[in-house]
């Protein structure tokens, strides 16, 4: 029988152990219930709620303090994020004060944190640079990289420093900024799906079978393919517009694509999408967007739903194979939630690339 325990300890806005005020941990005892869900592309990717008996010894100060939470499988404990305390509710019934906490991830940190004067880069700067300094002392482990601005980049006064660094990602092709599940600011190179490696495994079964908690069972296999395949680009070219860049960076994607010839590669009259760039760090990472398009612009997402067991392995955009009847495939898993109850289940939304030149 599977042992499933959840623990939510108390932190201060350095991330350290606070004592509660009733016992002498920072584990809080007095937790309800709680939910946690995570949307790999949402803003904030996590959130946290939960619902806790409120006592006036209790020593949370609801504007700076967080939350740590740990979930145990038959006695091995997870770490599954840190979460800020964002906003608060109270009722009281039969004479009993409970509370409902609303948290949010650390990038609540950097959304909240805006530039007091207009950002700017020169050209020539150290992209990777310049956004761990946007992180200033936030713990990171970003995929280090020596390419730099072709030109100049401003950002107006009072814009969050998280879309000034999800801005340099994108000129460098990165992932949007994520925290793992200690806390830590994260991003990495982007990967095609159909070149990702597969890093979990469901199989069909049970949910509640207690000898393996890689089961699954569908909730929904509708597909949505309700996409106009004639209009779809089959040409993808971008370039820079700036005029510092000269002479300017333009990539086409597939390469061997003439757009004076009157078919192109998959038997179609050409359809170009042109997009202007203010900036890339060079030609390489510009193709790899053009690539990146193509990927999502030519295809469809076959979407499944599944449920399984608790499973505290899942982050950002898993790569998931799901096997179960006629479903034998790989996924990218978009968002995922539960209940933190013991014997819950967990939900999964996930979605497929569906190349229309198979």
């Amino acid at each position: 029988m599977i042992i499933e325990k959840f623990h939510y300890y108390l932190l201060d806005q350095c991330d350290q152990p606070k004592a509660t005020g009733i016992g002498e941990t920072n584990e809080l005892f007095n937790v309800i219930s709680g939910e946690l869900n995570y949307t790999s592309l949402g803003r904030l990717k996590s959130s946290l709620t939960m619902k806790i008996v409120d006592s006036k010894y209790l020593n949370i100060d609801y504007l700076n303090d967080r939350i740590k939470l740990e979930i145990e499988i038959d006695g091995i404990k997870y770490n599954k994020g840190i979460y800020l305390i964002s906003t608060t509710g109270s009722e009281t019934r039969k004479g009993v004060k409970t509370r409902t906490l609303t948290c949010y991830s650390k990038l609540k940190i950097l959304d909240k944190a805006k530039v007091l004067t207009p950002y700017y880069l020169p050209a020539g700067a150290n992209i990777y640079t310049a956004i761990v300094n946007l992180l200033d002392t936030n713990p990171y482990n970003i995929v280090q990289t020596d390419k730099t601005l072709n030109t100049s980049y401003t950002a107006q006064r009072g814009t969050a420093k998280l879309d000034i660094i999800n801005e340099l990602f994108d000129i460098l092709n990165y992932n949007s900024l994520t925290v793992d599940d200690s806390g830590v600011f994260t991003s990495t190179p982007y990967v095609l799906p159909e070149n990702r490696e597969t890093e979990i495994y469901y199989i069909e079964g049970d949910p509640k079978r207690t000898d393996d908690s890689s089961v699954c069972r569908l909730i929904s296999p509708d597909v949505e393919e309700d996409l106009d395949a004639f209009d779809i680009p089959n040409i993808f070219m971008k370039h820079t517009n700036d005029v510092n860049i000269d002479p300017p960076i333009v990539a086409v994607y597939p390469l061997q694509a003439d757009l004076n010839n009157p078919v192109t590669i998959d038997g179609r009259d050409p359809n170009p999408s042109i997009e202007e760039v203010s900036d890339v760090a060079d030609y390489a990472t510009l193709y790899a967007k053009c690539k990146r398009d193509a990927a999502d612009s030519r295809s469809i997402y076959s979407h499944l739903q599944i449920e399984t067991a608790i499973n505290p392995k899942h982050g950002y955009l898993n790569c998931i194979e799901v096997k179960m009847g006629e479903i034998d495939n790989k996924y990218t898993e978009t968002s995922w939630s539960m209940n933190l109850v013991a014997g819950a289940l967990m939900k999964h939304t996930l979605r497929r690339v569906v190349n229309l030149d198979e």
